[in-house]
């Protein structure tokens, strides 16, 4: 066991320390629309030495009775772009947006998934991990 405890912890290391992760920041975290307040902006920045692209979608958020998230893809919200190329040191701007104020009294909830997509070819020797950023949005009807 100590034998192969020698052999494979340094080859551990070595797998671990060629893993690759985005580097971004999000800003706001959250957004929260109303009738008041139709359309926000996020932006999204490249912190990294690399490209990032992500792929933008929206989901209608419900909670089931047990607690677990349900996701349906929706279209109730328009977002814009779908697609975001950031250069390293660039920001990207998402806006988010409803065409008509909602007339449900009820507050209704989405999640806007920014998907990392693979740029380029990918090195033999690493480890890519796609990021998966899931937004919550929030939408007030009039009450």
């Amino acid at each position: 066991m100590f034998r192969f405890a020698k052999i494979a912890l340094p080859l551990l290391l070595l797998w671990a320390s060629n893993g690759h992760a985005a580097e971004f920041q999000l800003s706001p975290t959250r957004v929260q629309l109303d009738p008041k307040h139709l359309v926000d902006t996020v932006v999204v920045g490249n912190s990294g030495a690399t490209p990032l692209r992500f792929e933008v979608s929206v989901q209608r958020w419900r909670m089931a009775a047990d607690g677990h998230w349900q996701l349906a893809p929706s279209d109730d919200l328009i977002v814009h772009p779908l697609l975001l190329d950031i250069a390293p040191g660039a920001k990207a701007r998402v806006r988010v947006g409803q065409l008509a104020p909602s007339q449900d009294p009820a507050e209704l909830a989405y999640r806007i998934q920014l998907d990392e997509q693979a740029i380029g070819p990918q090195e033999s020797n690493r480890v890519r991990m796609l990021t998966r950023i899931s937004l919550p949005v929030f939408v007030h009807g009039d009450a």
